[in-house]
């Protein structure tokens, strides 16, 4: 049976001002018209669709601003004919990063077939304003499962710092479906945290955990690198 690992560094990346928006399919935020898949409008699509399959992305040091369509769009997709058995692993560490300004989600990682395991990792990353949707999501579809997950954008335990800009978001800064996020020591916009109804966990019974904002707008807000 084979099994592809992929992994994508990114450092010192600059991607800009896409165009051509494709819009997003009918169970996203918001509802849009989207079947066939496409990756027109995005800064970054990322799809793992085989059996068996690892995929990793490390950002570092690297900007993506106004996408025309999503920021960085990671999709878990087992398609029939790729192999038999499930999807095994994504990976995600984003850090010292700027993905913002995007027209629907900045960061968007949406599973739709069992996956094995999940990893995501964020820290002194700019993840704010989304002209017309979500700035961050993470969301299991009803066909999805996810054996084991780890969700870090701040306190958790693949121990990011935080100190994310996570606001702006038009209609959530931070929404997910069926997944626990650490999402502590982050920028909301306010020294308060989140506005009311701009983080939403769409599931009763998970959970995410915005304790301990920051006061003030951390170095990744203003394009700086964070002192370490």
């Amino acid at each position: 049976m084979p099994t592809w690992f992929s992994t994508w560094p990114f450092s010192h990346v600059v991607v800009e001002q896409t165009t051509i928006a494709r819009g997003l399919p009918s169970y996203a935020i918001p509802p849009g018209t989207l079947t066939g898949a496409t990756n027109t409008g995005d800064c970054l699509d990322i799809v793992a669709n085989g059996a068996n399959d690892t995929t990793i992305l490390r950002m570092t040091d690297s900007s993506f601003t106004t996408c025309d369509n999503n920021g960085i769009e990671v999709t878990g997709n087992h398609v029939t004919g790729n192999g038999v058995g499930d999807l095994h692993t994504i990976v995600l560490d984003i850090d010292n990063s700027i993905i913002n300004g995007s027209r629907f989600y900045n960061l968007w990682i949406n599973d739709l077939t069992p996956l094995t395991s999940l990893r995501v990792r964020v820290q002194d990353s700019d993840l704010s304003v989304s002209s017309s949707g979500v700035a961050v999501a993470f969301d299991q579809q009803p066909t999805g499962a996810t054996a084991s997950t780890v969700i870090d954008l701040g306190g958790g335990a693949l121990g990011s710092d935080g100190r994310n800009c996570i606001f702006g978001g038009a209609i959530y800064d931070l929404e997910a479906t069926r997944y626990n996020v650490a999402a502590e020591n982050n920028w909301w916009g306010s020294a308060k945290g989140p506005m009311a109804g701009k983080v939403v966990e769409t599931t009763p019974g998970y959970k995410i955990a915005t304790s301990s904002p920051l006061r003030r707008g951390p170095p990744a807000c203003n394009g700086e690198e964070p002192s370490r």
